[in-house]
C-alpha cells in the first residue's frame, strides 16, 4: 500500500510540478509501467506496413501481387509506398507518445493528477468521486457526475477506467486513495466547530462573520450561511412532470442543469455545498406550494423497504420565515445519495421541507455518524436560512 508523505520540491516529477497550484503539496507520485498502453499487435502491424511499403517502393512484391502485363508505373508505386510508410509512421509516433513511460501520476493535498508529457490529462477533486475500485493493473474511480467524465482527455481505455494504470499493486493503491479521501472528511470536521460557534453568535442581520460565506437566491431573496472553506456549486435544473404522449409517467422529474461555482447574481434553483465526500448539504428551491406532509414522508414505503432508521423527527419546524418539517435518518455504508454519491461509512441524513406561499425549499444534509461536529454544522447551515 503506497504511503502518503509530503515530497520535497526537489523530488517532484517535472511533469507534475508544472501543473501544481500555489501551495499545493504532493503526497505521492509515480507512474505506470513503461510498456503500459503499448499494444504489441498494433506495433507489429505498423512494422508490417512499413516493410510492405518499402518493398513496394523497390518493386520486390510486384511479381507476386500484379500480373506482368499490367505493371505499375513509378508514380502509383511511390504513392502507395508513401501511404503505407507514412500512415504506419504516424500511428507508431502516437503509440510512442502515449506509452506508459511518458505518464506521471500524483496524489496531492487537494486532488488527483494524471499527466502525459507536458499535458495535464486529468485533475480530480475528492468531491467529484463516487467510489474507488480496481481492475487488473488499474486503480480507478467512478465519477459522481457523468459530465466530469467527458472532461477527461486520453485514449479510450483511460476514459473507461479513469485512474492510475500499469500499477504493481492496484488493490493497495485503492486503499491509499480511500485513506486520502478520508483526510478531507477529517479536515471538514476540524473546522465545523468554529463555523457553528460563529453562526450561532449574535450578530446584525447584514453582518457576515469571518469564516462564513452567505449565499443568496436572487429570485426569492432567500439566504443561507455556509462554511467559507466548503465548495459551493449551483445549477438551474428543470423540474416538472415527465409526460409521454400526454400520459404522466412521473409526477416529479428532475433534469439537472450545468453545475458551476456559485457567484453573486447567478441564476439557479439547486445549490450544493460540499465539505468532504461524505459531508454536505443540497438545497432545491421550487416555485410551487409545499404539498408533502410529515406523515407521508415519515411513512415512506421506500424508507421501510431499505430499513432506513429514523433517528429524529420534527413535525413542526419554523426557520427564517419558512414553515414545514424535518426528519433525520440513518443510511448504511455503500448507500448512494443524490448529489453526493456513494458513502464510505454510515451517515445521518437530515431532510427538511420548508415552504411559504407559492414556493418551498427541499433540503438534504449529510454527515457521518461518527462526526457529530459536522452534523451540527449541517444543522447550523439549515438554521441560518432566512427569507426577506
Amino acid at each position: 500500500m503506497p504511503e502518503l508523505t509530503e515530497r520535497n520540491e526537489g523530488e517532484l516529477d517535472p511533469r507534475i510540478a508544472r501543473h501544481l497550484q500555489p501551495g499545493e503539496r504532493v503526497l505521492w507520485q509515480g507512474g505506470p509501467r513503461p510498456s503500459t498502453f503499448v499494444s504489441p499487435l498494433a506495433v507489429g502491424a505498423c512494422l508490417a506496413f512499413i516493410v510492405g511499403g518499402l518493398a513496394e517502393a523497390s518493386g520486390v512484391i510486384d511479381p507476386y501481387v500484379f500480373s506482368s502485363d499490367q505493371p505499375w508505373g513509378p508514380i502509383p508505386r511511390v504513392a502507395i509506398s508513401l501511404f503505407l510508410v507514412a500512415g504506419a509512421g504516424v500511428l507508431l509516433r502516437s503509440i510512442w507518445k502515449g506509452r506508459g513511460a511518458n505518464w506521471a501520476y500524483a496524489i496531492t493535498d487537494r486532488r488527483l493528477l494524471s499527466a502525459r508529457g507536458e499535458t495535464l490529462v486529468r485533475s480530480v477533486e475528492p468531491g467529484e468521486i463516487r467510489s474507488f475500485e480496481f481492475h487488473q493493473d488499474i486503480a480507478y474511480w467512478r465519477y459522481l457526475s457523468s459530465r466530469t467524465l467527458s472532461r477527461d482527455q486520453g485514449r479510450e481505455r483511460e476514459k473507461r477506467y479513469p485512474g492510475f494504470h500499469g500499477l504493481e499493486d492496484p488493490a493497495g493503491m485503492v486503499d491509499t486513495l480511500v485513506a486520502w479521501r478520508e483526510r478531507f472528511t477529517t479536515r471538514a470536521g476540524a473546522g465545523s466547530a468554529a463555523f457553528v460557534e460563529r453562526a450561532q453568535a449574535p450578530a446584525a442581520q447584514d453582518d457576515v462573520p469571518d469564516g462564513i460565506r452567505r449565499i443568496r437566491h436572487d429570485d426569492t431573496g432567500m439566504t443561507i450561511d455556509v462554511p467559507e472553506d466548503w465548495t459551493v456549486t449551483v445549477s438551474l435544473d428543470w423540474i416538472g412532470p415527465l409526460r409521454l404522449f400526454g400520459v404522466t409517467l412521473l409526477e416529479r422529474f428532475i433534469r439537472p442543469g450545468k453545475e458551476r461555482p456559485y457567484a453573486e447574481g447567478a441564476d439557479w434553483n439547486s445549490l450544493t455545498v460540499r465539505g468532504a465526500p461524505d459531508a454536505g448539504l443540497s438545497v432545491t428551491i421550487l416555485d410551487e406550494p409545499l404539498t408533502k406532509t410529515f406523515e407521508g414522508v415519515r411513512d415512506d414505503p421506500w424508507a421501510k423497504r431499505f430499513d432506513l432508521k429514523l433517528l429524529k423527527s420534527t413535525p413542526d419546524l419554523e426557520i427564517g420565515g419558512l414553515n414545514g418539517f424535518s426528519l433525520v435518518r440513518q443510511m448504511p455504508a455503500g448507500a448512494n445519495l443524490a448529489s453526493f454519491g456513494k458513502v464510505a461509512a454510515p451517515v445521518a441524513t437530515r431532510q427538511a421541507w420548508l415552504g411559504r406561499g407559492n414556493m418551498h425549499v427541499e433540503i438534504v444534509g449529510m454527515a457521518r455518524l461518527d462526526q457529530p461536529e459536522i452534523q451540527r454544522a449541517v444543522d447550523a447551515m439549515i438554521e441560518s436560512i432566512r427569507m426577506p
